[in-house]
């Protein structure tokens, strides 16, 4: 019994060891991966090497063997929970959908996630990620005075950056499994691959958000903040369904890393900052909204743009129309057009012949936002389809440029008037290719369907045209008789005048 006690303490060791050996090796190379990066930098910029201080310290590593078997255990017992409670939620979009149409799903600038690693199209960027987190791991963080928090041990980490290494890896370590489940496609990366790769991708995520939000962070010649469109461009990317890393990731990152004095929002407070441009619909309720808990970055821009009113389901028994005509066809058969003020883009309202919609701003992103939730949207939600709807009910209100100006003459559309062709060209094709299973709107198409078939509506229409209508044949006949009348009037009084003298 002491021999296989003793081989049991043996081997508990030297796993621990091992498993300790790995989080070393990772910081390792991630440091010598850093240093080279700031080296690169500062000849670039002439200035100065940061150097990290690289301090050791196995006296935490040996915990006892009792310790050491109950971390397994539980270990265990956490990856089967999360095996058996897990969801995935980031997708690769399918070949059939993806094909012919790259532009819509792949990142332009950087690749954010395992689906783009490695990606040498995206490594134009991939130095300034180290960069990045060199800078938010080497930063004096704020003092946190809650409960549990150490000021003195905050402020040691914030003189040794491997310090907010290592706890960044081992937080990262503990969720991989978790991590990985999220993605639907197997990951083909080997554990220090993986959590090395959320790492770097996370941090740069936080640090961007970070220095959008406090100037004074920014560095001098970041091309990021220098070049026109490149944070529009970046906008673009990290909306993509495919460039995605689970948001419990970057919360917990948030959480281990030093935050500089001058923040005071939460992560998903500084993502709000970052997106706001993009974000349809009234600010302080998208805002709400935003700062809610979501599978992901898109995720949360899609939470933000839910309706806020109850689906109304068709009231007839005849199955409901699936869709409406253009916008220029509804006004002539009598239907309005307003602005509404909602609180929600999605909030669409039609009554008394009146069909209302929040205004839609068009900017450089809409084409891809909206690809990638109709994806997402169609992948992930067995019920009903919000965003696509939406999508769908625009793409049949908008056919041609006319479209795009009448609904722009009355504010339904913003940034318009240089876009109406890409604007038709857009949703002409969500309409063409989206089919919806579930739409939000069935029952607006019923109402609008039911007022126009309500014939005084017409008839007084075309009344309407033919009283104002110059061209009209009654025009015509009644002009010749006022001039066959006034003839007529002339000669008799001509003629009573000569006989008069």
């Amino acid at each position: 019994m002491e021999d296989r006690a003793g081989e049991s303490i043996s081997i508990d060791i030297t796993h621990r060891k091992q498993t300790n050996h790995i989080n070393e090796t990772i910081v390792s190379s991630i440091r010598e991966e850093m240093e080279d990066t700031n080296r690169s930098e500062a000849r670039a910029h002439g200035g100065e090497c940061i150097s990290i201080d690289i301090t050791h310290s196995n006296e935490t590593h040996h915990t006892g063997e009792t310790h050491h078997t109950s971390e397994t255990l539980v270990s265990y017992i956490k990856e089967k929970m999360e095996d058996l409670s897990s969801i995935a939620f980031i997708y690769k979009v399918p070949e059939e959908i993806r094909q012919g149409k790259e532009s819509r799903y792949t990142p332009n600038k950087i690749s954010i996630g395992p689906s783009h690693y490695k990606d040498p199209v995206l490594k134009t960027l991939e130095d300034h990620k180290w960069m990045y987190l060199n800078a938010l791991v080497s930063r004096k963080p704020k003092p946190k005075p809650e409960a549990g928090w150490d000021n003195k041990a905050v402020q040691a980490r914030a003189l040794n950056p491997e310090e907010n290494l290592v706890v960044c890896v081992k937080a990262l370590k503990e969720m991989e499994h978790r991590a990985r489940k999220c993605y639907k496609e197997n990951i083909d990366l080997t554990s220090d691959q993986f959590v090395q790769m959320m790492l770097v991708d996370g941090c740069f995520i936080i640090e961007l958000f970070l220095r959008y939000s406090i100037k004074a962070l920014r560095r001098p010649n970041d091309p990021i903040f220098a070049t026109p469109n490149f944070l529009s461009e970046l906008r673009c990317d990290f909306i993509l369904l495919e460039n995605q890393i689970p948001l419990f990731v970057l919360h917990d990152l948030f959480k281990a890393v030093p935050i500089p004095e001058q923040c005071t929002q939460t992560f998903n407070e500084l993502a709000f900052r970052f997106f706001t441009n993009i974000l349809p619909g009234d600010r302080q309720v998208v805002k709400e909204k935003f700062c809610q808990e979501g599978y992901h970055l898109l995720d949360l821009i899609r939470h933000c743009m839910l309706p806020t009113f109850p689906k109304e389901l068709p009231i007839k028994r005849e199955p409901p129309p699936k869709q409406l005509e253009s916008a220029t066809k509804l006004r002539k058969w009598g239907i309005k057009f307003k602005s509404a003020r909602a609180k929600s883009l999605l909030d669409v309202k039609f009554a008394n012949g009146v069909l209302a919609i929040p205004l839609l701003k068009y900017h450089s992103c809409l084409e891809k936002l909206l690809w990638n939730l109709i994806v997402f949207e169609r992948l992930h939600f067995d019920d009903t389809q919000y965003i696509t709807s939406y999508a769908f009910l625009m793409g049949c209100l908008i056919n041609a440029h006319n479209d795009v100006k009448l609904l722009g003459q009355q504010e339904i559309l913003s940034n318009f008037k240089e876009k109406k062709d890409e604007i038709a060209n857009l949703f002409g094709k969500i309409k063409e290719e989206v089919r919806v299973k579930d739409s939000y709107y069935l029952r607006l198409y019923e109402q609008v369907n039911d007022y126009r078939r309500i014939p005084r509506v017409g008839w007084k229409k075309s009344q309407r045209d033919q009283v104002v209508q110059p061209s009209s044949p009654k025009w015509y006949i009644i002009a010749i008789l006022l001039l066959l009348l006034t003839f007529v009037g002339t000669f008799f009084s001509v003629l009573s005048f000569c006989l008069h003298l």
